[in-house]
């Protein structure tokens, strides 16, 4: 999360007052270890296909949590959200979905949908893995540093 915040605070500036960031990590998400930048390409994809065509205020939420046995990550945009054709997955996405199949097999998704009230939400299910535990190959074991 440290790296997101980081990475938000560089679009702040490019996008000025057109860019709004929330980042809600549940506190017991906190010291979870997570794939290193497993979210990166989510929330790039986010602010270029969400905020990058948003006419107004683009607003980017990016969330964690956990759901009983996994930690979901969520990133979602207010832009102009999916059309009525099919979704064509870019490096971002396709290099995404191979790197949760290598690292937790069918046990790591991504999911990619409308947002509620518009936009597109992506969101990262895998197995939960405290920090302390063993975690699988290429998975920081970091704080995800999170506050407000």
């Amino acid at each position: 999360m440290a790296l997101i915040r980081e990475y938000m605070a560089i679009e702040g500036v490019r996008f000025g007052t057109r860019l709004t960031t929330d980042i809600d990590v549940a506190p017991d998400c906190e010291e979870l270890a997570v794939p290193a930048l497993v979210l990166q390409p989510l929330v790039e994809n986010a602010v270029k296909h969400g905020v990058g065509r948003q006419r107004g205020v683009g607003r980017i939420e990016i969330g964690a949590r956990v759901d009983g046995t996994r930690l979901v990550l969520s990133v979602r945009d207010n832009g102009p959200g999916m059309d009525d054709a099919p979704v064509r997955e870019g490096v971002g996405v396709r290099n995404t979905r191979e790197r949760l199949a290598q690292l937790y097999g069918e046990a790591g998704a991504l999911a990619l949908r409308p947002a509620e009230g518009g936009g597109v939400e992506a969101e990262v299910s895998l197995p939960y893995h405290p920090a302390e535990g063993p975690e699988p190959a290429g998975v920081a074991s970091v704080p995800a540093a999170v506050g407000g």
